[in-house]
């Protein structure tokens, strides 16, 4: 447990980025997960007196970083995203790609996020961020709702270099293997490039070992174009 004080000193931090929300919404969703960062020193939780500047910006960058993971996780499950995949083919001399786009972002100072609690377990913090769905959101989660869209998962793994980047690169890196997998049962030929769109059926677990991160995700997809070679 961590005191008032330094529970009142992150909840300070983090309303640089976020404020929290006034009043309650009835029948929608409600997305309440914890989010981490490593921090050995605890920068967030005590005053460094040596160098408070250097203080907040590390303070500052953790809890941004956080901050991008959580719209990332949360965007996609309220709007999705769009996502292009074009498989590698040696033969063509075509190398991998994939890319996804964000349909919508939360945005920051968006009155339905909250941060509702603070936590250390040996050298991470852990926020647990509340985001409030609203009036406004209902047509995408009506649209993501919809039984027909197929549910697919897998998982993929990141070097744990650069925090929430890092983080959200594993995140990609599953959601491509959930793509791949999900095709290859369902197409004979290998295609030019396929592309879609996609949400967060919930939030995605991502665990730390070995100077990796491992995400495993779980998606609700919409196939929109298959592109196939021409063959002579």
């Amino acid at each position: 447990m961590i005191s008032i004080k330094k529970y009142l000193i992150l909840s300070i931090y983090l309303t640089l980025f976020c404020f929290g929300a006034w009043a309650q919404v009835r029948d929608f969703p409600v997305f309440n997960n914890e989010f981490w960062f490593f921090a050995e020193n605890s920068p967030v939780l005590h005053v460094i007196e040596n160098d408070p500047n250097e203080q907040i910006e590390d303070t500052n960058k953790k809890i941004k970083d956080l901050l991008d993971e959580a719209v990332f996780v949360y965007s996609g499950m309220i709007y999705g995203f769009t996502f292009t995949y074009t498989p590698s083919d040696q033969k063509r001399g075509i190398k991998e790609e994939f890319s996804i786009v964000p349909t919508a972002t939360i945005q920051y100072g968006d009155p339905a996020m909250s941060v509702k609690a603070t936590r250390r377990e040996k050298a991470r913090t852990f926020v647990r961020l509340e985001y409030r769905c609203e009036d406004r959101h209902q047509s995408w989660l009506d649209y993501w709702n919809s039984s027909t869209f197929p549910v697919i998962g897998g998982s993929g793994t990141s070097f744990a270099s650069e925090g929430a980047a890092s983080r959200i690169e594993a995140m990609e890196q599953a959601i491509k293997e959930s793509v791949r997998t999900y095709m290859r049962g369902r197409i004979h030929n290998k295609p030019k490039s396929i592309s879609g769109s996609f949400a967060f059926k919930e939030v995605p677990v991502i665990m730390q070992a070995a100077g990796l991160y491992t995400a495993s995700v779980k998606i609700k997809i919409d196939i929109m174009n298959i592109e196939t070679y021409n063959f002579f």
